[in-house]
């Protein structure tokens, strides 16, 4: 299977995978949160917490790429 130059340069970007992880870790916290009263409590906790990590790790990484360039 080919992969177009768009997608190949995309998964060589570091923004672009940390982006990519941070939507998976916000998709995390909306399937818990959707669950309502039947989730686990420690589990919207940590899906919270893993999207905190991301963000920040994405705002760290877009400001030091933005110095660098």
């Amino acid at each position: 299977m080919k992969h177009s130059k768009k997608k190949k340069r995309q998964a060589r970007d570091p923004l672009y995978r940390i982006y990519d992880k941070r939507d998976r870790a916000l998709e995390r916290v909306v399937k818990a949160y959707l669950k309502g009263e039947d989730a686990d409590e420690d589990e919207l906790d940590k899906a919270l917490d893993v999207l905190t990590v991301a963000h920040a790790a994405a705002a760290f990484e877009f400001m030091s790429c933005s110095f660098t360039s």
